[in-house]
């Protein structure tokens, strides 16, 4: 896999979404992919590079009407210099923990568990499944390195 320059990600989101007026931010790195923040006009996405997201795209379509699931612009992963360019509509996030939560912060986030849940069961492709045996094989092996 060779690796993509800022300008041939945003020629080809150009090209993708049809529109000229966008502009590329790139974000610190987070593991092996490469992250921009795009704006476009008025709204703003979440971009990565390289990112085989396939099953994702037919899970945002189940639950495209959760306001708790980023949509994307796209119907589906774009190949880009032997990988996968994702885009996502960017959700900014606040972390606020569940112990300083107020009454009306615990009814706000029991009501948004409840769309979120419902969203959830549209759902008709979840991934593939883990392999339960690969991971507890991880966590015997790390017990016998590091025993307590």
């Amino acid at each position: 896999m060779s690796a993509v320059d800022e300008r041939q990600v945003l020629e080809t989101l150009q090209e993708r979404l049809g529109r000229t007026d966008l502009t590329l931010v790139r974000l610190p790195p987070v593991g092996h992919s490469l992250l921009w923040k795009l704006t476009a006009g008025a709204r703003e996405y979440f971009v990565k590079w390289p990112d085989e997201m396939a099953p994702m795209y037919p899970f945002l379509r189940d639950v495209g009407d959760c306001p708790f699931i980023p949509k994307s612009p796209l119907s589906e992963p774009v190949p880009l210099a032997g990988g996968f360019l994702s885009c996502v509509e960017w959700m900014p996030t606040e972390t606020v923990h569940p112990e300083t939560w107020s009454d009306a912060q615990l009814e706000s986030f029991m009501a948004a568990y409840d769309v979120f849940s419902a969203a959830l069961q549209k759902a008709t492709q979840v991934g593939p499944p883990e392999d339960d045996a690969d991971y507890f094989a991880t966590l015997e092996d790390y017990a016998r390195r590091i025993p307590f």
